[in-house]
């Protein structure tokens, strides 16, 4: 509920800003009845951006993903699964998507709980077994559960454009004749793109995706599960891939969706723009939490 609250005041704020901006050119324009189109005009634009923020994020990621929808006919034991928890978590069905990207990735978008979307990588399910899976599943669908998934759907749409803009300084650089991949041109320039546009973007999740909300779903999720004990194996499981592997081929804003933070950490000067982007609590400091809760209801 405090999500949907952010989400209307940001659509009314942005309604209410871009009125006044096109009353105002219209007044000027032609005094009282410029400023009355004006504001018609600001209504109607502002109608077409709330309808794009509200309806294209979710179909936006997918596309950007590659994700294909899993059908019944995939695998119908699977699908029936799926629905099994979606039973038990008490929401609709989600639709699943699979995706060809080469890192093991599990995310949740959509609006509600009625338009929510999982998608999920080759990656991930090599990686883990089909119970460790299962628990992935089901902290995805405590997201959808806990009516989390539209404004981090919205965050990510947004800050994924801005940092966008550094790949896109970098490609630029490389067609415009800087240098190849590799030359220190292109990757400065990638480096000096990155400096301006982290730092809003960074904000933005960092001020409205707080780090609580991981520690409300893991606990959900665990419940769920009946117990931490194939959950926590499934978190350090991924967390451990990510520490001991480094991918580059994500969007360092869409970071926030994934169940464990997925984004390069190291020394190197580059990664302190990733480390702008952590919204996850330490995933040591995460598995001792699910124990501990569990420990003091005396479930273990």
């Amino acid at each position: 509920m405090q999500d949907k609250y952010k989400i209307h005041m940001i659509f009314i704020v942005m309604t209410l800003v871009i009125c006044i901006l096109t009353g105002s050119a219209g007044y000027l324009f032609n005094s009282i009845s410029g400023a009355i189109y004006g504001v018609a005009a600001g209504l109607i634009i502002s109608g077409i951006v709330v309808g794009i923020l509200h309806y294209l994020p979710a179909i936006v990621i997918i596309k950007l993903y590659g994700g294909k929808e899993l059908l019944k006919d995939y695998s119908p034991k699977f699908m029936e699964t799926i629905e099994e928890f979606a039973e038990i978590v008490d929401i609709p069905v989600p639709k699943l998507y699979l995706s060809d990207k080469e890192i093991p990735l599990i995310f949740t978008v959509g609006r509600d709980c009625n338009s929510a979307s999982i998608v999920l990588t080759h990656d991930l399910m090599n990686i883990l077994s089909s119970e460790e899976l299962t628990c992935a599943i089901i902290h995805e669908m405590s997201h959808i559960k806990l009516d989390q998934i539209h404004w981090q759907t919205l965050v990510a749409f947004t800050t994924g454009i801005l940092t966008m803009f550094s790949t896109i300084f970098f490609w630029g650089s490389l067609l415009t004749g800087f240098g190849q991949e590799d030359d220190p041109a292109p990757r400065i320039i990638k480096f000096l793109a990155m400096a301006i546009v982290a730092p809003p973007a960074a904000s933005l999740i960092l001020l409205t995706i707080p780090v609580s909300r991981e520690y409300i779903v893991d606990k959900t999720a665990v419940e769920i599960c009946k117990g931490p004990k194939v959950y926590v194996r499934m978190l350090a499981k991924i967390g451990n891939h990510f520490m001991e592997t480094r991918h580059e081929g994500i969007n360092p804003a869409h970071g926030l969706l994934n169940i464990v933070n997925p984004l390069p950490q190291s020394n190197d000067t580059e990664d302190d723009f990733y480390a702008l982007f952590k919204t996850h609590p330490g995933l040591d400091e995460r598995i001792e939490t699910i124990q501990t809760e569990w420990t003091a209801v005396g479930q273990v």
